[in-house]
């Protein structure tokens, strides 16, 4: 039957109001400690099922998730996808001298996947590129003399910072004939980086004050990947992301002395390379694995280098088992379970001669909707950055995603 026009229709306006409720909501957030030279935490997301195998998706296709990495992966499936996924995260913080606590939750992640034809697709979407977001609070006092003696004066510190930089993506895949597929994209990178510095005192005889520093990035990169089946169930994937010129816009603000635009700086974000390999063993089991680099010598603040910079890189591997389905399989035994480990190398060291990394364990699970129209992928990670004997902070995190992917035969001819 042919579905009526009022609810493609209808779709499609729901998808748009989603689609612009993303956009509007700041960038998910993350609460380490260790920023990348004042960006944030990097991130690189692939899909919900590569979450929850390690994060190892270069050479992932599949029918149903769409892959945000590599472009040649995001093939055309003879359906119309599209997927949105939220991101929460908690993380404990310890030092020598104190221990933390703090969680966060957003909306993470947004892909449009349109298939044209047999052999070529086109892809919209949204993807974080650093998420940022932390709180330092300090106490202390001092004494104070005046006309009436001397008297001690409590004050409070306090240190915040949100945002991150994201980027809006446009992508085409083409099929060369059925094992090979290459595809060409653009991101356009932007975002705010907040900082905000407070001092209240216990005494009214002194001013606080609140000063709000802001950077408002954006930017231009260009990605190129490939994705090879050289026999059935194997196939070797690879992508290059070049780097991207940031215009920062910097503006200051005091709420009881100033407010002001202080300019502009430039910055570089660095070029990203990665390899991956799938493998389908048999009829229900799959094996990926990942390297990623990016070369953070590349980067740039204002034309000048950083001497802490370093290459980071990351490899991660994960398993995906997926049991056969029949029209009289039980929902239960439709559910696919998936599981894998990463460990990444971050682009500087805090302590010379340290490396300091982030190690984490993933498990996920793949839930069909009725009628193969998408799926609720579920992935969470258990990990750690840092340690306290080599590090000033160490900091455990649970990390969970979940994204929902649906699918529907929009631009197929019905018979």
């Amino acid at each position: 039957m042919r579905r009526p026009a009022t609810v493609v229709l209808a779709t499609l306006v729901v998808l748009a109001v989603l689609f612009g409720w993303v956009l509007s909501t700041p960038p998910a957030q993350a609460g380490s400690l260790y920023s990348v030279f004042g960006l944030g935490q990097t991130s690189s997301f692939v899909s919900g099922q590569a979450n929850g195998m390690g994060g190892a998706g270069v050479a992932l296709a599949d029918v149903v998730a769409i892959n945000a990495l590599n472009p040649a992966a995001e093939r055309p499936f003879p359906l119309t996808r599209v997927s949105a996924t939220f991101l929460y995260e908690g993380v404990r913080l310890r030092t020598t001298l104190a221990k933390g606590w703090h969680n966060y939750a957003s909306p993470a992640a947004f892909r449009l996947n349109v298939p044209l034809g047999s052999a070529w697709a086109v892809t919209a979407g949204f993807q974080p590129v650093s998420l940022r977001d932390y709180s330092l609070r300090a106490e202390g006092q001092f004494e104070h003399t005046w006309y009436g003696g001397k008297k001690e004066i409590a004050y409070s510190q306090e240190r915040e910072g949100s945002g991150g930089l994201s980027a809006l993506s446009m992508d085409v895949c083409r099929m060369i004939g059925k094992r090979v597929s290459v595809g060409l994209g653009g991101r356009f990178i932007y975002g705010t980086l907040k900082d905000t510095w407070r001092l209240t005192f216990s005494s009214e005889q002194f001013r606080p004050t609140e000063d709000q520093y802001s950077l408002h990035a954006r930017g231009a990169s260009v990605v190129a990947g490939v994705l090879v089946e050289p026999v059935e169930n194997l196939r070797v994937g690879g992508f290059y992301q070049t780097k991207a010129n940031l215009t920062l816009e910097r503006r200051g603000e005091s709420r009881y002395v100033y407010s002001d635009t202080v300019g502009t700086v430039k910055s570089v974000y660095p070029a990203t390379v990665g390899i991956g390999v799938y493998a389908g063993l048999g009829k229900s089991w799959t094996v990926v694995a990942d390297f990623r680099m990016q070369d953070w010598h590349q980067f740039r603040w204002d034309d000048r280098e950083d001497p802490l910079a370093q290459n980071a890189w990351r490899v991660g591997g994960g398993v995906q088992f997926a049991p056969p389905v029949g029209m009289l399989t039980s929902f239960w035994k439709r559910i696919q379970l998936r599981a894998g480990a990463y460990r990444q190398i971050l682009p500087f060291t805090a302590v010379q001669g340290k490396t300091l990394d982030e190690k984490a364990l993933t498990f996920g699970l793949g839930v069909p909707l009725p009628e193969g129209r998408g799926r609720l992928d579920v992935a969470v990670a258990v990990g750690r950055r840092g340690n306290t004997q080599d590090f000033p902070v160490e900091e455990t995190f649970v990390r969970t995603t979940v994204t929902f992917v649906g699918a529907e035969k929009w631009f197929i001819k019905l018979r």
